[in-house]
């Protein structure tokens, strides 16, 4: 039987502007065409007709479609294999986040009585296995934990070569967060001489405006060291970000922040420093070495291809179903 991978777009939803939301619904579409397996973008208004208009239906859904979904959708998806991403649910949980002045990740109890009725084939997170104790509350509720680091979408992000970068040291790409700013601090403001920040909106400092969807790949292709910074309570709750993924798919070179990355790569394939310390000594390093600069470009490139794309998501997604 042929199957159709339905991922659920939210309001507003644009696929030529870049976000988090926005690469990775088209990173799991391209991940699963690529093992052969056809996707489309559906406005989670509309996800209720879709079995009726696409083969073998699965559901890629995060727990926000859920927000004002009807009991027929509801009903729908408890027939069809679908997944769904979700936060953090663990005892502790609103302490950790208010301590780092994180957003607090509680799903509205409406919500999670939905993604519960509509009962899952499994719901996921982004965290290597040994976090998943931070998931407990989902495990207790009857759910399936499925651990699917975040990936590359090399439909987008790959190699480009050329020069129009190739002057920056060090180069940040995301929107600015407040309550990040000790991060900052650490990790970015001491290259102020050598950083430049593109981003939506703007940065107290080292802002160049925004980053043109192309010429994203070419920034981290090209720039020296595009650090990774994670949101802070993830240091502890494991939880991976994009944006190492698809800077190592374009053959850029990163820094990986949080000890979670230790289960994905290993210490010849990735820059990943134990303390703030370390994390300098690296990027001097790196700046200043360019053969330990051409050796952390080219091992991350193969790691990344040889395990870390959504293609290898999407297999073990199939595997997980069943299918």
């Amino acid at each position: 039987m042929k199957h159709t991978l339905i991922v659920a777009t939210y309001p507003g939803f644009d696929a030529n502007v870049s976000s988090a939301g926005q690469t990775t619904r088209l990173g799991y579409c391209h991940g699963f065409q690529h093992i052969g397996v056809q996707a489309q973008l559906v406005p989670s208004a509309e996800l209720i007709s879709a079995p009726d208009r696409m083969p073998g239906p699965i559901f890629w859904l995060t727990y926000g479609d859920y927000s004002d979904m009807d009991r027929a959708t509801v009903r729908m998806l408890s027939r069809h294999p679908h997944f769904v991403e979700v936060n953090t649910w663990f005892e502790g949980m609103e302490a950790l986040h208010a301590r780092y002045g994180a957003p607090g990740p509680a799903i509205p109890e409406d919500t999670l009585r939905r993604i519960l009725d509509s009962e899952p084939s499994f719901v996921w997170c982004s965290t290597p296995e040994s976090y998943l104790e931070f998931y407990d509350g989902w495990r207790q509720a009857g759910m399936k934990v499925v651990c699917l680091p975040w990936a590359c979408d090399t439909d987008r992000y790959h190699p480009v070569a050329g020069l129009q970068f190739r002057a920056v040291d060090v180069a940040f790409v995301g929107g600015y967060r407040g309550y990040k700013e000790p991060q900052y601090a650490a990790y970015l403001w001491p290259y102020e001489d050598r950083l430049k920040v593109w981003g939506y909106g703007p940065w107290p400092r080292c802002y160049q405006g925004y980053l043109p969807i192309e010429d994203e790949k070419a920034l981290y292709s090209q720039a020296r060291l595009c650090p990774t910074l994670s949101e802070p309570q993830f240091a502890v709750t494991g939880d991976t970000v994009e944006r190492p993924f698809k800077i190592m798919g374009c053959g850029g070179l990163t820094t990986l922040d949080i000890p979670c990355y230790r289960e994905l790569f290993t210490e010849d394939e990735a820059l990943m420093p134990a303390s703030v310390e370390e994390y300098h000594q690296m990027a001097r390093a790196i700046l200043a070495d360019d053969g330990l600069y051409i050796h952390y470009r080219q091992a991350g490139y193969a790691a990344v291809l040889a395990r870390h794309t959504y293609a290898h998501r999407a297999r073990t997604i199939m595997q997980e179903l069943g299918l």
